[in-house]
């Protein structure tokens, strides 16, 4: 009887494991097919206590595309953190999020906004390397460099936090990136088609 029993106990928890032997199995397998995308340094976000946020355009995740490593990921849940001008990934189970190593990162977009990677001294004129949002593409390209940082105000006795966004400008022409501060600068670089434009 107890060899009945134990048998009878072993038949009714066959199922329960085979289920999740197969969710697991199905899980590893989207981890396996995302290559390496999702191995990283966990990112543990930012406190609430500031006014503003430290991401791209929204504090909420946003669909998106990535090239990491030469390989193309779309519809990917990404956040493009402005303090540290690094892309976060939303790991598949939801639970926790990944900075991706900016090096590996060539471009990706958010929704319809796409931004490259620019290597130290690949592009003449700009010194600092990270991403680049990619405004115009063409003969002469324009750039962006967005960056946040957090302002302090001693407020009686406590002190407020408010996130400002900087964003620099380049033009770059024949290969060679040209920082521009208003039309003047612009229309500087464009020579014989100024009056043109």
């Amino acid at each position: 009887l107890l060899a009945l029993g134990s048998n009878s106990l072993a038949a009714q928890h066959s199922t329960p494991n085979q289920d999740s032997s197969a969710l697991v199995a199905s899980y590893n397998n989207k981890i396996a097919a995302s290559g390496d995308l999702y191995y990283g340094i966990e990112h543990v976000g930012y406190p609430q206590r500031m006014n503003g946020f430290a991401y791209f355009e929204s504090n909420e995740w946003q669909k998106g595309s990535v090239t990491y490593n030469n390989v193309l990921y779309q519809d990917v849940l990404l956040k493009y953190d402005l303090f540290t001008d690094e892309l976060v990934v939303l790991h598949p189970n939801n639970f926790f999020a990944v900075t991706l190593v900016s090096e590996k990162v060539q471009s990706f977009t958010i929704g319809r906004q796409p931004f490259i990677y620019v290597p130290a001294s690949n592009k003449p004129g700009i010194k600092q390397p990270g991403f680049y949002h990619l405004l115009v593409s063409g003969k002469l390209s324009i750039l962006a460099k967005r960056t946040k940082s957090v302002e302090e105000k001693t407020m009686v006795g406590e002190v407020e936090r408010t996130v400002v966004q900087k964003d620099q400008f380049f033009v770059v022409k024949d290969g060679i990136a040209n920082a521009v501060s208003n039309e003047a600068s612009v229309m500087s670089l464009l020579g014989a088609h100024e009056r043109k434009v």
